[in-house]
């Protein structure tokens, strides 16, 4: 074929798909429904050169939408090849005639504008994979072949210039995580583990795999990789689909709770404090780990979440541990304070002072005083707080309002003179 007929066949079809946009890719979309004329497109050079060939960053009205339907269709392993064969003239017979070479098959994947095709391609990246981790692509069909086969995919996790590609192309990795084959061999090798998890495309891909999410949170291994990677970690903490998993898992947690920049991560996000906040396995973990702890209650996020999950409240008012961490942080009694649900988990345990002038020492939250418990310092009731303060409680007698408005852990409490007086709180010490 000459060069003028190549070009004369570019300039046909690129009036023909680019000379009206919208009407272009229903052109297109026809032409790849008829498969002699989606035959005919793949095996020529000019036409497949109008999609291919679209420079990366220079995108016109229709030249993604034309991509994707190539990308999506049967005949882009030919369509490729065909495209290919301007560089690649002698390799252009067959995808293992063009993937059988491993300095080929770097190049391509170096190459942003091949890769975009090759990578898009079930079995041109297949056959890839297969031959940079040193095998014979001849052995697989494409893609899914690969990510079945046990051999092929340790072969593959073992060989860094494997599992770059693997992890570069947008159909490859989604493909092996989706394996257990695949996520096994991915994940038992340190090397490729490592990959994943500074890829911020593979992590998304195996945390949209429930069978890919579930092995990664129940190895140690793998969580101790995901909170070393600031990558992986922000995915984690920011997908409500990986925190779900996270927090129903005993080795996940522990491997969260004993991290400070996991916990610092966690606490800061939204989504990972409502996961942890609705858990019974993740506050059990992080009431246990006093860095984990202290890190949760010094956090407005954090403590705003746990404050309005009545999970996390019935953990934290179980546990002396947790509420003597409370006690210590305005940040944490303010959480409290502002929250009815908080408020009723530490109601649910409340023990109640009464008679004339009882007194009591130790520390407490407030929860309600009894409406005629009359308030003064020198003769009748009074309550003396944390910082040392002993506020007039006459208008704040209703229930919860003492402790919304001095939010503050009390030290003393005394009754007035009447015996018929109480006050109600939670016993922190």
């Amino acid at each position: 074929m000459s060069l003028g007929t190549v070009n004369m066949d570019y300039g046909s079809f690129y009036s023909l798909l680019k000379g009206n946009y919208r009407k272009g890719v229903h052109r297109f979309r026809t032409m790849l429904a008829n498969p002699e004329l989606a035959e005919d497109f793949s095996r020529n050079l000019g036409s497949v050169s109008v999609i291919l060939g679209w420079p990366i960053g220079y995108d016109d009205k229709n030249s993604q939408e034309l991509l994707g339907l190539l990308l999506a269709s049967e005949v882009l392993t030919q369509a490729t090849l065909t495209w290919l064969g301007q560089w690649y003239p002698e390799n252009n017979e067959d995808s293992d005639t063009m993937y059988g070479d491993a300095t080929r098959c770097q190049e391509l994947v170096d190459n942003a504008l091949m890769w975009r095709a090759v990578g898009s391609d079930p079995a041109g990246c297949g056959k890839l994979v297969v031959t940079l981790s040193g095998g014979n692509c001849a052995d697989f069909a494409d893609i899914h072949a690969v990510v079945a086969d046990s051999e092929a995919m340790a072969a593959i996790a073992a060989v860094p210039a494997a599992m770059q590609a693997l992890i570069a192309s947008p159909i490859a990795f989604p493909t092996a995580a989706a394996s257990a084959t695949a996520v096994e061999k991915i994940l038992g090798n340190s090397d490729a583990l490592g990959a994943v998890v500074a890829s911020e495309d593979a992590m998304e891909a195996m945390i949209s795999s429930p069978m890919a999410l579930s092995a990664m949170v129940a190895s140690e291994t793998v969580m101790e990789a995901i909170v070393g990677s600031p990558t992986a970690l922000s995915l984690t903490v920011t997908s409500a689909t990986a925190m779900k998993a996270v927090v129903g898992s005993s080795v996940a947690m522990g491997v969260i709770a004993v991290s400070q920049s996991a916990m610092t991560a966690v606490a800061a996000s939204q989504t990972a404090m409502a996961a942890v906040a609705a858990s019974q396995t993740a506050m059990a973990a992080i009431i246990a780990n006093s860095s984990a702890l202290n890190t949760v209650v010094s956090s407005q996020t954090a403590m705003a979440a746990v404050a309005a999950s009545q999970t996390a409240m019935a953990a934290v008012a179980d546990s002396s541990t947790a509420m003597q961490a409370i006690a210590n942080s305005q940040t944490a009694l303010n959480a409290i304070a502002a929250s009815t649900t908080a408020l009723d988990a530490l109601y649910a345990k409340k023990k109640r002072m009464s008679g004339a002038s009882k007194t009591l020492s130790g520390k407490f939250i407030i929860l309600q005083i009894s409406s005629d418990n009359a308030f003064n310092t020198s003769r009748y009731g009074y309550a003396t707080l944390s910082d040392g303060t002993k506020p007039d409680w006459s208008s704040y007698t209703a229930k919860y309002a003492y402790f919304k408005q001095y939010k503050k852990v009390a030290t003393y409490m005394k009754n007035d003179t009447d015996s018929n007086d109480w006050i109600d709180y939670f016993q922190i010490a």
